[in-house]
């Protein structure tokens, strides 16, 4: 597997390679460095932090919002092809 690397301003996730490179352009990122230099992580050390504390809580709401958005999808579905009772009116 390759290295892994983060960005800390905008939170792009990728090689590590290519987000090194990435952090010289990402304004996001100088944002937070000129806002607090000492609490601004590499982008090998945000990944790792990432991963160990905010990875699992990202992918929980991620599927939650999935669910949520199939559940509605269905219930759109159903009411579509409900045939509309005359007698209701």
């Amino acid at each position: 597997m390759r290295a892994q690397g983060r960005c800390a301003g905008c939170l792009r996730t990728g090689p590590l390679s290519l987000i090194v490179q990435h952090l010289l352009v990402c304004s996001d990122w100088a944002a937070l460095y000129r806002k607090d230099p000492a609490a601004v992580l590499g982008a090998a050390e945000e990944f790792a932090r990432w991963r160990d504390e905010d990875r699992k809580d990202e992918r929980r709401a991620d599927l939650q919002g999935r669910v949520a958005d199939t559940e509605a999808r269905r219930a759109q579905s159903i009411a579509r092809f409900r045939v509309k009772d005359p007698l209701e009116d």
